[in-house]
């Protein structure tokens, strides 16, 4: 039940489409992982940007 919260949270983020979540994947497991993450740990991913 816990991964469904952290998949419905990854899917209705504003600005986030397929290509962005395909480059998070590609780097991070699960949702949840994306979701714990730290900003230092986004900036080697392709296609997203600091806010």
């Amino acid at each position: 039940m816990k991964d469904d919260y952290y998949w419905f949270w990854i899917n209705n983020i504003t600005g986030i489409a397929n290509i962005k979540l395909r480059y998070l994947f590609k780097v991070f497991d699960t949702p949840e992982d994306i979701y714990k993450a730290s900003d230092k740990m986004f900036e080697g991913v392709m296609g997203i940007k600091p806010v």
